[in-house]
């Protein structure tokens, strides 16, 4: 899962999302659809359509220096706002559908530095007993990546392996990075930041991880941990 939102009035705004299952021939999900306010104290809110201007003058005050970001944002929300009713899917309960329908009885939630995602799910008010982040780290400063699963709710690591060495400054890999390392596979792709692009990047990077653990390790790592939920 992934969202794309901006801080507006000391509030969230959710612009646009994606989800999917993990399995590869599985669809990404798009959300979208009129941009939601979202409080911490109160339910999710379409946003007035009197400050839409006013968002897009913010986005462009904000993101001036994250241009590939900032085209992304204003193509989703150019989306959104034309998105009629009918195909609206940016709302909590469709959310919640997804992930509790289709016969999940214990929905995980995979994330990639989901740590502002999963604001959005308490704001949204959308439950997940069990989210799992994925992260690729420079562990000894040798620029050798170590591609980390963690509890979430526990920061417990999970399991972890190495990926391959990648040059760069900073100690830890971007989504597009890392999956550049462990995906041969030439997506068609529109932009990055879509959040569709974002989730099929991130199913790359954890199937990756779960051929080199173990489909059946994972699973028992997941399982172990829902036991103690």
């Amino acid at each position: 899962m992934d969202f794309e939102f901006t801080s507006f009035r000391n509030s969230l705004v959710l612009i646009s999302g994606a989800m999917s299952d993990h399995r590869m021939d599985s669809p990404v999900v798009k959300l979208r659809g009129y941009p939601l306010v979202l409080s911490r104290s109160k339910r999710a809110l379409r946003l007035d359509p009197s400050d839409e201007r006013e968002l897009v003058r913010h986005l462009k005050r904000t993101m001036r220096r994250k241009s590939e970001l900032l085209r992304s944002l204003l193509c989703e929300l150019e989306i959104g706002v034309r998105t009629s009713r009918r195909s609206t899917t940016l709302y909590p309960e469709y959310v919640t559908d997804y992930m509790h329908g289709g016969g999940r009885q214990r929905p995980v939630l995979v994330l990639w530095n989901g740590s502002s995602d999963v604001e959005i799910m308490r704001r949204l008010r959308v439950d997940c007993p069990m989210i799992v982040n994925l992260t690729a780290y420079d562990e000894h400063g040798d620029k050798r990546y170590l591609l980390k699963l963690i509890d979430y709710g526990t920061n417990q690591l999970m399991c972890a392996r190495y990926i391959g060495r990648f040059d760069k400054n900073g100690r830890m890999l971007s989504l597009s990075e890392a999956h550049s390392m462990v995906c041969a596979v030439r997506h068609d792709i529109t932009y990055l930041h879509d959040p569709v692009v974002d989730v099929l990047y991130t199913k790359c990077v954890f199937n990756h991880l779960i051929r080199m653990v173990g489909h059946d390790s994972v699973s028992q790592l997941l399982a172990d941990r829902y036991r103690y939920r």
